[in-house]
């Protein structure tokens, strides 16, 4: 069984390294190819990773113009020749015995999806652990039950680099990333999920996700990120809305429901929300609701944006842990 280890590359020289000795350093029994793609960088990235090809065998790089992060993950996986794909950030790394340990589930149940759980680090020390919340080991699931499950305990975990992935699934069905836009994994993963017929999981954290200054999700302004996470919300909302699976459909909708609105406070608080004004309509949540709860949410929302704003800066601090990937909090 062969592994793509699809690393996308972006001015990352100081990281990079550390990235690809983390996955040459296994010693395990599975085959596996690291595909470095270059997306343009302008800092030395792009003759290192010539450098680390002439020092590691397995290691393919492929150049190009920059096309953003979508955009290098689907040229990795149209490149890949691995049964299963992982999604590897630059500034990030995997941990020790990774594919050991993800290989031995995988060669018994052969999912189209295998989910593990991801450890949350910055300045070398670990704050958390981002997980499936909702799914067991030894129980298989098709995607939308999983899903359900998930959506049912509170929370949707869209995050791609959680997952090892089949990569003939991902190919057939014709689910490539959506190029040019930020949140890229909230548009993707749900999409995924919900054609996958068989879905496993593992509780073992075979990956660390670097928190850092200057990364993407850190970025001070984020009007492009919440103008994109609108976007997502209701190309999704068209995409579920026709779904068969009447419970599915109705909870998920619910959770874009939330996510549009923090997405819009986001850009109230920040000042910005008038470079995002045409995008707003209070018509995407109203009628969205799943629990009373909810209902209160989205009847504040659509009374004043404004005041529901306020809430959810104030909830902020309480709620700002690593239990979820979103970048922006819901309420």
């Amino acid at each position: 069984m062969l592994f793509s280890i699809i690393v996308p590359v972006y001015n990352v020289k100081e990281f990079l390294p550390r990235c690809v000795t983390s996955v040459d350093k296994w010693n395990t029994k599975y085959e596996y190819e690291v595909i470095l793609v270059d997306d343009g960088s302008t800092d030395g990235s792009s003759t290192l990773c010539d450098l680390l090809k002439d020092k590691y065998s397995n290691i393919e790089v492929i150049h190009k113009p920059n096309g953003g992060l979508s955009d290098a993950r689907n040229i990795g996986l149209l490149n890949a020749k691995g049964e299963f794909v992982i999604f590897l950030d630059s500034d990030d790394y995997l941990a020790d015995d990774a594919l050991e340990t993800i290989g031995s589930k995988i060669e018994v149940q052969f999912p189209d999806i295998l989910f593990a759980e991801v450890i949350v680090e910055t300045n070398g020390k670990q704050i958390g652990v981002y997980r499936k919340i909702g799914l067991k080991e030894r129980t298989t699931y098709d995607g939308c039950t999983a899903m359900i499950s998930e959506l049912q305990n509170g929370k949707f975990q869209a995050m791609s680099v959680i997952g090892i992935y089949r990569r003939a699934f991902i190919l057939d069905n014709n689910l490539l990333f959506k190029k040019g836009i930020l949140h890229e994994d909230e548009e993707w993963t749900p999409r995924v999920m919900a054609n996958a017929k068989k879905v496993e999981y593992i509780e073992f954290p075979f990956y660390v996700y670097d928190i850092r200054e200057g990364s993407i999700t850190q970025r001070k302004d984020k009007t492009k990120n919440s103008s994109d996470l609108i976007d997502t919300c209701i190309d999704l909302d068209n995409y579920f809305k026709v779904h068969p699976n009447v419970l599915l459909r109705k909870l998920y909708r619910g959770y874009l429901a939330r996510l549009y609105m923090a997405a819009v406070s986001e850009c109230m608080v920040r000042g910005n929300i008038n470079r995002i004004q045409d995008k707003i309509t209070r018509g995407f949540v109203w009628g969205k609701w799943t629990s009373m709860k909810d209902f209160i949410k989205i009847l504040v929302f659509c009374c004043s944006p404004k005041v529901y704003s306020m809430l959810l800066e104030r909830a902020r601090s309480k709620m700002d842990k690593p239990n979820s990937v979103m970048t922006i909090k819901t309420l």
